[in-house]
């Protein structure tokens, strides 16, 4: 992940700690959380970052599947 992803998801957290307490925004926070880890894992395991082409690519993905 870039730096500013993770910029993103630090300031994305806090606000929703800010928002909405504890209650309500550590679930959220944790599905950010293991959102963010699926693209990593993704990401190792094609060899190449999300948008990116490669010759050392392994495979292909279409995202992720919002969760109800």
């Amino acid at each position: 992940m870039t730096g500013q992803t993770d910029n993103n998801l630090t300031r994305d957290s806090i606000n929703l700690l800010l928002e909405n307490g504890l209650a309500d925004g550590l679930p959220r926070i944790a599905e950010l959380l293991m959102d963010a880890a699926m693209v990593i894992e993704q990401s190792a395991h094609l060899q190449a970052e999300p948008h990116q082409r490669s010759a050392e690519c392994n495979g292909h993905a279409n995202g992720l599947k919002p969760r109800f």
